[in-house]
């Protein structure tokens, strides 16, 4: 009898704890959760001082269904309004990445014939870019450090636990609309950024006649950020690890073979990070690295 009571007690006291955690993140907002989230990076001051942060990595880079990793290095130059991302990979199918944004979004060629899955996806949605969404907080350009500069409308979607972590999820949808559906993912405890989903589904396409049509299915493309291994650097806590995964699932045609369906994954490593350095005025510019 006392076995069963503790255990109907834990069981309460663990209902009552989780259901007190829900109506705490219901009756957070958007903005308090923004503002926990900046003082989780670094005091106001520190904030401030940012012009500029470059950040280099290691990185790797693996294809679903493939034994080989491919490694090389990465940077990611920034400003509140500019970014760039630089890739090399020791890879002859893989030798590049290039994208960024400078007044406009820009996606460079993998190879010179064809971008990279991931070039494919930040083209075809060039907002990430825009939006300085891409990287986190290891851009200066992540929009959460001045919500007011691209008045994206962010709303509070409520709580997840992911890989055991309670979260707090803020929805982000860029001025003017996107087909994207983009969400942020908060440590609950520290309000650090663990992650970011964009997701873009598309609806089958009707076919020429009903046969046709009985063979199409609809696609959902998906690009998710993880980071984590926050640690100091200079002013700052930000992330040490950075983790992005592409997937596609769906085909034009069932009837098509699923090889465009690759998942794909990059993954960064911070070697070393430096802040406010002097410019030039083609340092933003993707075409000319």
């Amino acid at each position: 009898m006392r076995t069963a009571f503790l255990r109907s007690a834990a069981f309460a006291l663990g209902f009552i704890a989780f259901f007190a955690f829900e109506i705490s993140a219901q009756k957070e907002g958007a903005a308090d959760v923004i503002a926990k989230h900046r003082a989780s990076i670094g005091t106001a001051s520190a904030l401030a001082a940012v012009k500029n942060q470059l950040v280099l990595s290691n990185a790797q880079f693996t294809l679903k269904g493939s034994a080989a990793v491919i490694g090389g290095k990465a940077l990611v130059l920034s400003t509140s309004d500019k970014s760039l991302w630089g890739m090399n990979f020791n890879s002859n199918e893989y030798p590049q990445d290039r994208f960024g944004f400078d007044g406009k979004a820009i996606v460079g060629k993998a190879t010179p014939s064809a971008r990279s899955l991931l070039g494919d996806f930040l083209y075809s949605n060039r907002v990430i870019l825009s939006e300085g969404l891409i990287g986190g907080t290891l851009s200066a350009s992540w929009p959460l450090l001045n919500s007011g500069l691209r008045k994206a409308k962010i709303r509070h979607e409520g709580a997840k636990t992911i890989n055991g972590i309670e979260t707090v999820i803020l929805s982000y949808s860029p001025k003017g609309g996107s087909d994207l559906v983009i969400r942020l993912y908060f440590d609950a405890k520290t309000y650090r950024h663990i992650r970011t989903e964009y997701t873009l589904a598309r609806a089958a396409v009707q076919g020429s006649n009903i046969d046709n049509s009985a063979g199409q299915s609809g696609s959902i493309q998906r690009l998710v950020e993880n980071f984590s291994s926050f640690t100091k650097m200079g002013e700052l806590v930000l992330p040490g690890s950075h983790k992005m995964t592409y997937s596609r699932t769906g085909t034009a045609s069932l009837a098509t073979t699923q090889s465009a369906n690759r998942d794909a994954e990059w993954t960064f490593t911070v070697t070393d990070i430096g802040f406010n350095r002097e410019l030039d005025e083609n340092s933003f510019n993707v075409e000319a690295k």
